[in-house]
């Protein structure tokens, strides 16, 4: 389980802070990717607890979220583990109000499964221990945060 972190432009009023309160954030246009569950619900709820309701909410694809907030139109709401792109900075959110859970899963009756179970498994936890170490706010942030990353 990862937390959603906030990408803000490096020049952000903000973007020194190593941690960001959801609140101080309400007068910002927001811009995220949709999933396919309840984020839009469960980013309003995280926005109505912390006393606000969003400007907008841009939803579109990764590279116009970036985009959006290259040229300060919006806020991103991005992945702990997002690649670093020159000139934006991550941030988490105090309290981790959101997160998503990543699941892998397979057939636990075929004939592939005990094979897939150690493949499967040692490939994420390189892959997961490869996007954590690009990200140094990340990588601090998780070694206080015990109960994300991954789990067996």
């Amino acid at each position: 389980m990862d937390p959603v972190f906030v990408m803000l432009p490096e020049d952000h009023p903000l973007a020194g802070e190593e941690e960001l309160e959801l609140a101080a954030l309400a007068d910002q246009c927001w811009a995220d990717v949709p999933g396919d569950g309840c984020f839009a619900d469960c980013f309003a709820t995280a926005c109505a607890r912390a006393g606000f309701t969003p400007v907008s909410v841009y939803e579109t694809d990764t590279s116009s979220v970036v985009h959006l907030v290259q040229v300060g139109r919006a806020i991103g709401l991005c992945r702990a583990t997002f690649p670093p792109v020159p000139g934006l900075v991550t941030r988490p959110l105090a309290g981790s109000p959101l997160s998503w859970r990543h699941l892998l899963g397979w057939h636990p009756h075929s004939p592939a499964a005990d094979a897939a179970a150690v493949a499967v498994a040692g490939q994420t936890r390189a892959a997961y221990a490869e996007a954590v170490s690009r990200s140094p706010v990340y990588a601090r942030w998780l070694a206080g945060n015990p109960r994300f990353g991954l789990v067996s």
